[in-house]
């Protein structure tokens, strides 16, 4: 099944309705509750897709990945497949095909192997919905891999396509619960649908804060002194970011942290650290081929702030998180004597702290051991990558840092899920050859609040 709708129809509504009646008729241990992002995760308690297949982040090349994966691997995916009765996936408009594909091949073959199951059937058997809304972002870097369309002929795209293709008892959920403003509502869905009247694009125009009549909040009150702003420019999402920070520091008195990532070089079993051609390399690398982990954050107590990885979905700690700082417990290497302060007066670390105690937005029902209700600790993570020396020469990294970032700004694709009730939104075109807003950049933005 599918189940479709725009921001505030009650998705999420109707997933809870479902474990709730699994709960009720206790087999809630029937229900399996997955999503491609770990936001999405949360917010229906369950996990990543991937997490939940076993599957790391890449896809494995191989047919029968399932037999030749880890024992660890088989030992999970046996665990979360097997007695299931139902598989829900949420945020299905960032599911490749090729995913899909991937999904059924490993859910038949635990099920098969259970036996008692319908092993011509797609899934063998299992129930599947699927929810979203495909005019929201498709998968990331990846849009020619979404699942209404085939351009990629691997065999297991070419499978997870027609997969897709045998959905076809789908549910639309029409009716808006969260906006309330009807000109607004009709204007989202006009552009939503590639219909926007004349009309619409004066209500627009109107509200670009450089137009003459715009009706200008006051910036520096309540509610719009927190505003977020979105953006498709990473660029000025960190300028944004980073100003925003400064002026918390300045008004609330609490120093600005500049954690340094902790890298060690990888040589067999043994590490050492880097040397300085090493250093301009990895200074030189962009954050996607570090696993998202940068090599400066700066923070700050009572910092707003965001989860850049899938820390922990049971801990209510996913990616796009949200919150704020409410300590920093520095590393006991590091010198209050010996402390470096560079030229806008910020602390910069010599290692990352080892403890930050973070307040999610969203209440949470963990709990842990000398630290109070609703706190939850943050702790570095860890990484490995590869690097190109020059010369056709590798070497390898071990990256430890905290997966924050400041909250005050972030891209289009980041809030995608996101409930924002104060929103600046940036639609300028990105940089690059070749770069300009899709109807995904402009409808996403435009529908947080």
């Amino acid at each position: 099944m599918l189940c479709l709708g725009e921001g505030g129809t009650g998705k999420t509504t109707v997933i809870n309705a479902i474990t709730d009646t699994f709960r009720e008729h206790n087999a809630e241990h029937l229900l399996a509750k997955t999503a491609t992002s770990g936001m999405a995760a949360t917010l229906i308690g369950g996990e990543t897709l991937h997490s939940w297949l076993g599957v790391g982040i890449g896809m494995p090349k191989t047919e029968n990945w399932l037999d030749k994966g880890t024992k660890a691997a088989r030992e999970k995916c046996s665990k979360n497949i097997s007695g299931k009765i139902l598989l829900i996936i949420d945020e299905c408009s960032m599911l490749t095909s090729e995913f899909l594909g991937l999904a059924s091949e490993v859910i038949s073959g635990v099920r098969i192997k259970d036996g008692d199951v319908r092993r011509h059937d797609i899934f063998a058997g299992l129930s599947v919905i699927l929810f979203g809304d495909f005019h929201q972002f498709p998968p990331v870097s990846r849009s020619k891999l979404a699942l209404y369309q085939l351009t990629n002929h691997n065999k297991r795209a070419v499978m997870g396509h027609e997969i897709y293709r045998r959905f076809t008892t789908v549910v639309i959920l029409l009716k808006q619960n969260r906006i309330k403003d009807s000109r607004w509502m009709l204007l989202l869905r006009n552009l939503r649908e590639g219909a926007c009247s004349k009309a619409d694009i004066e209500i627009i125009k109107s509200l670009v804060l450089t137009t003459d009549g715009c009706n200008k909040p006051d910036f520096n009150t309540l509610p719009w002194k927190d505003a977020i702003l979105v953006t498709s420019r990473r660029v000025v999402k960190d300028m944004w970011n980073q100003s925003a920070l400064l002026k918390h520091s300045q008004s609330s008195g609490h120093a600005v942290y500049v954690s340094t990532a902790e890298d060690q070089i990888l040589e067999g079993n043994d590490v050492r650290q880097p040397s300085m051609h090493e250093k301009v390399v990895i200074a030189g690398t962009k954050v996607e081929d570090t696993k998202r982990l940068a090599e400066r954050v700066e923070l700050a107590i009572g910092m707003r702030a965001m989860v850049l990885l899938n820390i922990s979905t049971d801990a209510d700690l996913a990616n796009r998180t949200r919150g704020v700082v409410k300590d920093i417990i520095l590393d006991p290497r590091e010198s209050d004597t010996n402390r470096i302060l560079d030229d806008d007066g910020r602390i910069v670390l010599q290692f990352p702290p080892i403890l930050i105690k973070f307040r999610p937005d969203l209440p949470t029902d963990v709990r842990f051991s000398g630290l109070k209700d609703g706190i939850i600790p943050i702790i570095p993570s860890e990484v490995r990558f590869a690097l190109d020396a020059g010369g056709g020469k590798k070497f390898r990294v071990w990256r430890r840092q905290l997966a924050l970032t400041q909250a005050y700004a972030f891209t289009d694709y980041k809030s995608q899920g996101q409930m924002i009730p104060y929103v600046i939104v940036d639609m300028a075109t990105p940089p690059g050859r070749g770069s300009k807003l899709t109807p995904f950049n402009a409808y996403v933005a435009l529908s947080r609040s």
